[in-house]
């Protein structure tokens, strides 16, 4: 963790408070767009631009404020596609001193667009959670955030929800394939086929 920085699958957040408007939305977005990029970390209780420890708004007690409990109830509450998150409270050491923090563990295995299932007001006309939007981690003007996403970042969205769907139909494959049955399969696949005519 000595060169923790923002990434396309790690996001970096100052400490919030998860019962207020403002720490559920950016838990919420963050996670779902983890989740779209096909999984990543959202460390809470770092600077999102030097990467370091910060100590100021920390909870009393960071394993009650961010329980497991608490988060996964955040996600489900806002994602379209259920998803289970694992939330680690844990110490980072710098000299000697140690600093608590949060990582929250999205998985991997995307296969359908996850969107914000319910809208998060603001008391103004932009919501915090705006429903049906389909939040992903997005590199604009050199920096990494989680955002809606534009026209031109489908096509390598969509590729990603296509190679988790053929990775999925490869495992199943090989889950319950005999290798006898296996052997069968590719026989036939390699079986030269009749063209079809005029007719058919």
């Amino acid at each position: 963790m000595q060169n923790l920085r923002e990434s396309l699958d790690t996001e970096l957040k100052a400490w919030i408070e998860p019962a207020t408007p403002a720490g559920i939305a950016k838990i919420a977005r963050g996670c779902i767009a983890l989740r779209n990029n096909n999984g990543g970390t959202l460390f809470i209780g770092f600077d999102d631009k030097t990467g370091k420890p910060v100590v100021d708004g920390k909870p009393a007690i960071v394993a009650i404020a961010f329980h497991a409990d608490v988060i996964q109830g955040i996600v489900s509450k806002y994602a379209s596609e259920p998803f289970a998150v694992d939330v680690i409270c844990d110490e980072w050491e710098i000299e000697g001193q140690p600093f608590e923090y949060v990582a929250v563990q999205v998985p991997s295995g995307v296969q359908t667009p996850v969107a914000a299932k319910s809208e998060l007001a603001s008391g103004t006309p932009k919501p915090l959670v705006a429903q049906h939007i389909i939040y992903i981690r997005s590199i604009h003007s050199g920096k990494v955030s989680s955002a809606p996403i534009r026209h031109n970042e489908w096509r390598d969205f969509m590729r990603k929800l296509r190679g988790n769907h053929e990775a999925d139909i490869g495992d199943f494959l090989r889950r319950h394939l005999t290798s006898d049955a296996k052997s069968v399969l590719l026989d036939f696949l390699a079986e030269e086929k009749p063209k079809p005519t005029a007719l058919d």
